[in-house]
């Protein structure tokens, strides 16, 4: 029994060795493993600390270029309300323009028709003053044939007149004469 004793003594000895060395190498393998954990920790770490000062400076970056798009935005906004304005203003003057050109377009087709209906008259009243002018001609012909027909019967009446105012004297001068016979003595 005694040899139990032993054997069992050394068996729990052994057993109590084999866990004191298996928990030495787990607690080292752990210490292993919790250093490599630690290794890797503290490159996450730097790592971490490395991407919050990149992403924050993107963030900077990006909030800088948010805030140059809003600007930006707000000066193309404003760009396209004076644009818009402008068209506007465009927009009223063309209509405006094409009111002045339609009644100027409609007072030119009547100055035109005006134009068109006293050209008409205008060759009406040449026409006509041709017409007169030729009438004219022809009554100064005549009014100068009648003038020398008139003239010349003047003429004539003048010389018949001194020719029967001669004849008259010469009758009445024969007439008149003493005729010695006749006359009683």
């Amino acid at each position: 029994m005694e040899l139990m004793i032993y054997t069992s003594i050394g068996v729990i000895a052994g057993l109590l060795i084999g866990w004191l060395l298996g928990k030495s190498r787990a607690a080292s393998g752990i210490q292993a493993v919790k250093d490599e954990a630690q290794i890797k920790y503290n490159e996450l770490d730097r790592e971490l600390v490395s991407l919050k000062a990149t992403s924050a400076s993107e963030l900077a970056a990006a909030q800088q270029q948010m805030a140059d798009r809003q600007q930006e935005y707000h000066i193309i906004k404003a760009d396209l309300l004076a644009l818009s304005t402008e068209l506007d203003n465009s927009r009223q003057q063309y209509a405006s323009v094409k009111a002045a050109y339609d009644t100027a377009r409609q007072t030119l087709i009547e100055k035109n028709n005006e134009y068109l209906r006293i050209r008409s008259l205008s060759e009406n009243l040449q026409a006509e003053q041709g017409a007169l002018h030729q009438q004219l001609a022809t009554a100064l012909a005549t009014n100068k044939a009648l003038t020398e027909k008139l003239q010349t019967q003047k003429e004539e009446m003048e010389a018949m007149s001194k020719k029967f105012n001669t004849e008259f004297e010469n009758i009445a001068n024969r007439i008149l004469k003493p005729k010695p016979a006749l006359l009683p003595s």
